[in-house]
């Protein structure tokens, strides 16, 4: 659809007025819905979230229209919205390194360094030099007390080329789409 591929393109005013006019005319098209809340989201968060209910009401399976909506509630601090996003997702996606990523930082953000723990390990297994992935663990292991094995992920950090000052300062809680 050419309306999303300008959405997709960084045109968000050009594509709004077509995506909304083509939901209006298709109200049962849930990707379409998705597709709006995607040129929205960069405009209105409550625009979008609304639009990813839409889409979810009609294809609760839609994993993207979750993934996309934690992302949301991550960024309104709403880590506990964002789990429940992200739960469904990880049932339907169960290797998503980006979806564990964003679980591991809501587990966090809830002080459930045990839950983030566990989730970062199994993705740190399935990207062990990412960054993002190693920066929350470290976080993780840190609140657990894990000395020896926050050195361990410190040093595995500075061989990726992540500069990194100390513990506290490794992560950017900030989630971007």
């Amino acid at each position: 659809m050419r309306a999303f591929a300008l959405a997709m393109d960084g045109q968000f005013k050009r594509s709004l007025p077509d995506l909304n006019g083509y939901v209006r005319k298709h109200p049962q098209e849930a990707l379409r819905f998705y597709e709006l809340a995607v040129a929205q989201a960069f405009e209105n968060h409550g625009n979008a979230i609304q639009s990813l209910d839409r889409a979810l009401l009609l294809d609760n399976g839609l994993t993207q229209a979750h993934y996309m909506r934690a992302v949301l509630k991550s960024e309104e601090g709403k880590p506990a919205a964002a789990i429940d996003d992200l739960l469904p997702s990880l049932d339907r996606e169960p290797r998503n390194y980006h979806v564990m990523v964003r679980l591991g930082q809501a587990y966090l953000a809830l002080d459930r360094a045990h839950d983030a723990a566990q989730v970062l390990k199994r993705t740190a297994d399935q990207a062990p030099d990412a960054p993002s992935v190693l920066t929350g663990y470290v976080r993780a292991l840190e609140k657990l007390g894990d000395k020896e094995a926050v050195r361990a992920i410190l040093a595995r950090l500075k061989q990726t080329g992540t500069a990194v000052e100390g513990p506290h300062n490794v992560v950017s809680d900030s989630l971007i789409i």
